[in-house]
């Protein structure tokens, strides 16, 4: 979900010092449960052989595939290709718009 509201709502900048903040927090919502497909998570374990008890994280992975898969998914559909956050439908028509 997180991952989700990342890509397609939240628009996120860097600040002077270099930390991510938010340019605005008014007018844009956290995606719920209710906003996505329901989703089979599959858990394969393979224990990490850099870690003495073979612990692995389970939380980061998931973060990284869904922005890669939105913009693959608008470029399928509309040929233009977008490579900034967050790919919100008015990011969309505005590419598309400016399209060479």
């Amino acid at each position: 979900l997180m991952s989700q509201s990342h890509s397609s709502v939240i628009d996120a900048g860097l600040c002077p010092g270099s930390q991510e903040h938010r340019k605005n927090m008014t007018g844009t919502a956290d995606k719920t449960t209710v906003d996505l497909p329901m989703i089979d998570t599959v858990f394969t374990e393979v224990p990490d052989p850099r870690h003495p008890f073979g612990l692995r994280g389970v939380g980061e992975s998931p973060i990284v595939p869904p922005p890669a898969a939105l913009a693959n998914a608008v470029h399928a559909a509309t040929g233009v290709r977008l490579t900034r956050l967050p790919m919100s439908p008015g990011a969309i028509l505005d590419a598309l718009n400016n399209r060479e």
